[in-house]
């Protein structure tokens, strides 16, 4: 036997977590790129720039596959 985290969710219910956390990492880079303006790197900033870009495309993907066909 092995260990299931999602054992106890419903199928419905991962996707809408995973959307939830993209939304709240996609906040939370746009609030860091917002902050470190100008005191990081510039490498750091392209890359979480280049992150958050990928993490909206999921957003957007995640949109797309739930609108009523």
């Amino acid at each position: 036997m092995f260990f299931n985290p999602f054992a106890m969710m419903s199928a419905s219910a991962i996707p809408q977590k995973r959307h939830s956390r993209l939304r709240e990492l996609d906040l939370r880079m746009q609030d860091f790129l917002t902050t470190k303006r100008g005191a990081a790197s510039g490498k750091v900033l392209e890359n979480v720039k280049s992150a958050r870009d990928h993490v909206r495309r999921e957003i957007q993907g995640n949109n797309l596959s739930r609108a009523p066909k």
